[in-house]
């Protein structure tokens, strides 16, 4: 089985499951505890929105635990990453979607507003709210972890090599352009 930047995680919890992984204002999370929300996230995009290697997956939040536990459920499963920059107005982040056609976005709940206003724009994208009790009618990151009925195994065909990071550069001769990233970068 190739090695993927998800096994990281998965090695220090198979050795300090109890040790502390992240800090993030009130939120913490363990080893042990990341690496399961990472293994249940990753087997509810593959189960939910059918999202497999090389598909994207955009995320608009600040910084936050949740941030990182998606960017390595999408390394597990062989998906890009795409990070928004939260700093951008609604315009900006209509290009880089419809750009980078990402399957699924998840949202903070301060980003709800902006991304409604955007989202008959992007057309066959999913909406994740990042926490509980965000926009009627989207699933949350929580719900999709507590009823994945599992874990899931890192796809054996994704290795260090395969793409994992989307970002996109200022712009500053024209627009934005995406720059790909492979997860040994």
């Amino acid at each position: 089985m190739a090695m993927n930047l998800s096994h990281w995680i998965e090695r220090h919890a198979d050795f300090s499951p109890d040790k502390l992984a992240i800090r993030c204002g009130e939120r913490e999370l363990t080893y042990g505890q990341m690496a399961g929300d990472i293994s249940r996230l990753a087997q509810a995009l593959k189960l939910k929105f059918k999202i497999g290697r090389g598909d994207r997956i955009a995320l608009l939040a600040q910084n936050t635990a949740q941030s990182l536990v998606v960017a390595f459920a999408c390394a597990r499963i062989g998906a890009i990453y795409h990070p928004l920059n939260w700093r951008q107005a609604a315009p900006e982040h209509t290009y880089a979607l419809n750009n980078s056609t990402p399957k699924v976005l998840f949202v903070a709940g301060d980003f709800a507003e902006l991304v409604e206003s955007i989202a008959g724009a992007i057309p066959e994208m999913a909406f994740v709210n990042l926490q509980e009790g965000g926009k009627a009618g989207w699933p949350s990151y929580p719900s999709l972890i507590d009823e994945a009925p599992g874990g899931i195994e890192s796809d054996p065909e994704v290795s260090l090599d395969d793409s994992f990071l989307l970002c996109y550069t200022s712009g500053t001769t024209g627009r934005p352009k995406g720059a790909v990233l492979s997860q040994n970068a």
